[in-house]
């Protein structure tokens, strides 16, 4: 499989679970080092999910670290109210963003009922300052828990790279950098 460490996850989810389920939840998957054990207890994987419970009639987003060997870290989680927030048998889009910044992992995850992310909600957007930070890449997925059926379509990875300055830019800010000090030097001097 692919591997990515900068990358979008998005997908469009459907949960059909026509209210046989006590309990949904659901979601993307990325930086995932094993996507070949079915019940991924070795697997490490940053997964963002949306959760529908029929038992306390409400709904959440939530965003998990699980690590090889260890188990799910609950690194954040959104109250989104009654069942009525994350609909059935309805479209909804949904969005994980990781990228790598020093020894830290940046991750935002979102829902929409529209593919243009006009108004999301479910957003999380959150720093993995954590020793167990996923900081290698790894490839990306979905993950199902509970029970009823999920479909998933429009799968799509975007892999990006942090803006770095070309050579050429690095060397212009250089040259300012020394004039600009070069003239303050001259106007203390007087």
């Amino acid at each position: 499989m692919p591997t990515w460490e900068n990358v979008e996850v998005s997908a469009l989810m459907r949960l059909n679970t026509n209210s046989n389920s006590a309990y949904s939840a659901s979601g993307l998957i990325a930086r995932a080092n094993d996507v070949t054990s079915p019940s991924a207890t070795e697997a490490s994987f940053y997964m963002y999910r949306l959760v529908r419970d029929e038992r306390g009639n409400s709904a959440t987003a939530q965003l998990y670290r699980k690590n090889e060997n260890g188990g799910f870290s609950l690194l954040d989680s959104i109250g989104l109210g009654s069942l009525g927030a994350v609909p059935e048998s309805e479209n909804i889009f949904m969005k994980l963003i990781t990228s790598t910044v020093g020894s830290d992992v940046h991750l935002m995850g979102m829902a929409s009922l529209d593919q243009d992310f006009d108004n999301p909600f479910g957003m999380i957007d959150f720093t993995d300052v954590s020793a167990n930070a996923l900081l290698g890449p790894g490839s990306a997925g979905f993950r199902v828990f509970g029970t009823g059926p999920v479909n998933f379509d429009n799968f799509t990875v975007n892999v990006f790279h942090p803006a770095v300055p070309e050579p050429a830019t690095l060397s212009l800010l250089a040259l300012a950098g020394a004039g600009l000090l070069r003239r303050r030097r001259g106007r203390a001097s007087h």
